[in-house]
């Protein structure tokens, strides 16, 4: 009965987008901001909006300007383009360490109405995506230690001009399918001001098993985009040269950093269907991620959350009195 009562609310407010944005900013305050920033998508006001974010952040940002780290020789690039390939070098045993332990781990299709949570085995043939929950991901093999590297870690603070935090970390599998997921069209992803998305790829990614397609240099271009809307690749071959499309392939361990302000897409797969990792970094927590911290300190491994950055890194996710 209260699985009943559930869906026939969720369907109501489904034909009601207004009032169930406002009943979400009633319930998570963190809607509210993510909203609101969601109303302004042109680049150049955006940058305003966050050089004035960084005025409510100043300890991060003395963070990030007192921090020691090494020079890194793919800023500009990161920069210029929006994005950067192989920040940092992964082994093909990392991927799959993680798979394997994801491998008898719930997750859903949220685009299936009433879908339930399944084990990857048992997807149905309806299935498109299938996410992993966000607190069994970050305690696969190696994850938050990835997530803290201190490469990523500066390029984001550099991209930021402060320190960032670990906003969410979430896994999901691409399945091949005949009608594509809302997220393999082109779109921005305007979730907040600040925000950078690290991406590994856990199998093997060519151009038929649903590759990660970025138009380099469109996070600071005067493309007229709305939030939560997708472009069909001739609204976007239209303002974009086709060469500013990066199709990013690659074997599992395969990683990108990006600004996904910019536009892109995730292929449909062909073949065989696609895992990967993403990290979300990010100043002002975006809805998405974990209400409050619920990973126990004693489950993270090889990092001092006793260093003032690492603490304020992992404070949406680690749960410790910092």
């Amino acid at each position: 009965m209260i699985k009943r009562l559930r869906t026939n609310v969720g369907d109501f407010l489904s034909s009601y987008p207004i009032l169930k944005n406002f009943l979400r900013m009633f319930i998570d305050k963190r809607y509210f901001y993510h909203n609101l920033q969601g109303n302004f998508t042109n680049h150049i006001f955006r940058e305003y909006l966050k050089k004035i974010e960084l005025l409510f952040y100043r300890k991060r940002v003395n963070l990030y300007k007192n921090s020691q780290y090494v020079l890194l020789d793919g800023k500009e690039k990161l920069i210029n383009n929006g994005i950067i390939e192989n920040p940092i070098k992964l082994e093909a045993k990392f991927a799959d360490d993680v798979k394997d332990y994801l491998r008898n781990k719930l997750c859903h299709d949220p685009e299936v109405k009433n879908s339930s949570y399944f084990k990857i085995s048992d997807a149905k043939p309806n299935i498109k995506k299938a996410y992993y929950m966000c607190e069994d991901v970050v305690q696969a093999p190696h994850v938050m230690e990835i997530a803290n590297n201190n490469i990523l870690l500066r390029y984001v603070s550099e991209y930021f001009g402060a320190l960032p935090s670990i906003d969410y970390i979430g896994a999901w599998w691409s399945f091949p399918t005949d009608t594509p997921s809302l997220t393999q069209s082109f779109h921005r992803d305007i979730d907040t001001l600040h925000s950078m998305k690290f991406f590994v790829y856990l199998t093997d990614v060519s151009e038929n098993t649903g590759p990660h397609v970025y138009i380099k240099g469109s996070y600071k271009s005067n493309f007229n985009s709305v939030k939560d809307k997708m472009y069909s690749d001739q609204e976007i071959y239209r303002f974009f040269d086709r060469e500013q499309a990066l199709n990013l392939v690659g074997p599992k361990g395969y990683c990108f950093l990006a600004d996904t302000f910019g536009l892109h897409k995730g292929m449909p797969p062909i073949e065989s269907p696609r895992l990967v990792l993403q990290v979300i970094y990010s100043l002002k927590q975006t809805p998405f991620g974990p209400k409050k911290p619920f990973l126990e300190y004693d489950k993270l491994k090889n990092t001092d959350l006793n260093l003032p950055t690492t603490a304020l890194v992992n404070n949406n996710i680690v749960r410790k009195t910092f």
